[in-house]
């Protein structure tokens, strides 16, 4: 459910029944939304971001490695940067 703040400040009692009742309760301001009205403890826990990923993909030993290609690139640069070639223009 979809209300805008007013709304919400005149139906609070009602929105809080529906958010226990298992649905959600979204509260907007000009039709941007602002927050999310759920029940506690259905919050997502803090542990997914580490690990969630484990196993997906392998890491081959030597990633931390550059290609001899790729460093000459830097060490180009970096030579450019000191003789006044290369100026970054960001």
């Amino acid at each position: 459910m979809t209300v805008g703040v007013r709304q919400a400040k005149t139906e609070l009692t009602k929105l809080i029944g529906a958010a226990l009742e298992g649905e959600t309760i979204v509260i907007t301001n000009h039709g941007k939304p602002l927050v999310r009205l759920v029940p506690e403890g259905s919050t997502p826990s803090k542990s997914r971001g580490y690990g969630c990923l484990k196993g997906a993909f392998e890491i081959p030993d030597n990633w931390d490695q550059l290609d001899a290609e790729v460093e000459g690139l830097f060490e180009h640069i970096q030579d450019l940067k000191h003789s006044g070639g290369y100026t970054d223009k960001r």
